[in-house]
């Protein structure tokens, strides 16, 4: 009687451990399931977002005359007259027209859309490869030593640097 006694006793002790286990695996095992579930919903809600804003970006660059025409200009300069260079020399002789002065706020928005772009990247908001993919042929135009000293003397420091860490790594 007492062997059966002690066997009763150690099944009821074993069955206790168990649900004791159980008590404690189940909800941590909902926990980490769950506690994944939103990680992985963050993330899809994160990259979404994230192409929604590039798109955005992207729309705001390309799609709008907003940018259109430096964007002109930068395509076509030759160190001919219709030229961003135009635009620098207007800028460096203060000129008081109304269509030049228009030229020259177009030319700083340009500028602080790239410098924007730029902070955005050093924060590590932007991938490196994203602004290259999506800029690169725009920001390599600013490789002009005239055009890098005029963003200096516009106080375009985080664009020049940019430019010119880039133009080095270009070249080695």
């Amino acid at each position: 009687m007492m062997s059966s006694l002690l066997q009763v006793t150690n099944m009821n002790w074993c069955g206790w451990c168990i649900l004791q286990l159980l008590e404690i695996i189940v909800p941590s095992a909902i926990l980490i399931a769950g506690g994944i579930f939103t990680f992985r919903k963050y993330n899809e809600h994160a990259t979404f977002n994230k192409s929604k804003w590039l798109h955005e970006v992207y729309t705001e660059f390309f799609n709008k005359d907003k940018h259109r025409e430096i964007r002109r200009r930068f395509d076509k300069d030759d160190n001919k007259k219709e030229g961003i260079y135009e635009i620098l020399e207007k800028m460096n002789n203060e000129s008081n027209d109304e269509s030049d002065k228009k030229l020259e706020d177009d030319f700083i928005d340009y500028c602080n859309f790239f410098q924007m772009i730029i902070i955005l990247k050093n924060n590590k908001s932007v991938d490196d490869k994203i602004i290259n993919d999506m800029f690169g042929y725009y920001i390599k135009l600013f490789n002009d030593n005239k055009i890098l000293n005029e963003l200096k003397n516009y106080r375009f420091v985080c664009l020049y640097e940019y430019v010119t860490k880039m133009y080095k790594k270009e070249k080695s």
